[in-house]
């Protein structure tokens, strides 16, 4: 019966795809309270902490989801003027859930986007204020209610971000210019490349000041903190956007066009 339930909610597939995320979490959990200290909690505690990080967390990076339509209309009056148009090429249209996209590739652009926008987000407040230390990423001893505002913005902004590079690669949109009769990826390499280059940047940043193994230590718990949010939010993410797909295409102001190739070179018709 609950089988069926969560079938009418999301596709047997997407289930599967979160299998990794739950197997994190329960191992973070069963090794802070059997065995040793881990992502910084230990004992019984873990029992509640762990679950109220995850939830909080995964409830931040989808609540913006609910503003992906509008910025597709940003995105469209951003792009579609002069000769150049938002064009959706139907080949290029991809909903797989692959193993390499969903459990490693994506979940890694927003932990690195994450410890970038952290990085660049913590230096701007310390030219303001000298209170805020560029550890607060990591999990505080007690509750800080600033920490919760700046970990909040962060990743909403991430999000954001995240879920408008991930919606053009995934609807396969292009950028066409109709005087030049070029194609150009719109988010395909820039949401795949710039995440995760600049992320390893933000880390070094972030800990800079500690040990290279200290650094390191954090850094991988970090990691195992933040993957299984990001392994939900990228499946959910994917669910979405074939949901809605034609609101988002209406939005962006995308038309269908195809692409073929013959003896004169690359034609682009609108279909």
């Amino acid at each position: 019966m609950l089988k069926v339930k969560l079938n009418k909610l999301f596709p047997e597939e997407s289930l599967r795809a979160i299998w990794p995320a739950i197997a994190v979490l329960l191992a973070t959990l069963i090794i802070s309270i059997f065995i040793t200290e881990f992502t910084y909690v230990a004992g019984m505690k873990a029992l509640w902490i762990v679950f109220l990080r995850f939830f909080r967390f995964l409830i931040v990076l989808l609540f913006p989801l609910l503003m992906l339509s509008f910025v597709c209309g940003r995105i469209n009056q951003m792009l579609n003027r002069g000769n150049g148009r938002i064009v959706q090429l139907g080949v290029m249209k991809d909903y797989a859930l692959t193993p390499s996209k969903m459990w490693l590739i994506r979940p890694l652009q927003g932990i690195a986007l994450i410890m970038l926008l952290a990085s660049k987000f913590i230096t701007v407040l310390q030219l303001y204020t000298h209170s805020i230390h560029n550890t607060v990423i990591l999990p505080p001893a007690q509750f800080d209610p600033w920490r919760l505002v700046v970990v909040t913005i962060i990743f909403a902004v991430t999000s954001l971000l995240l879920s408008a590079l991930w919606t053009l690669d995934d609807l396969g949109i292009r950028y066409f210019n109709s005087k030049t009769k070029e194609i150009k990826m719109a988010g395909k390499y820039l949401g795949l490349l710039l995440p995760v280059f600049f992320g390893f940047y933000g880390i070094i940043n972030l800990f800079e000041q500690y040990e290279q193994l200290e650094a390191i230590q954090y850094t991988i718990q970090m990691v195992i903190i933040f993957y299984p949010p990001f392994v939900i939010f990228g499946v959910v993410h994917n669910y979405y956007i074939r949901k809605r797909e034609s609101i988002l295409l209406e939005q962006l102001g995308a038309e269908p066009y195809t692409v073929t190739i013959n003896n004169k070179g690359m034609n682009v018709t609108k279909v």
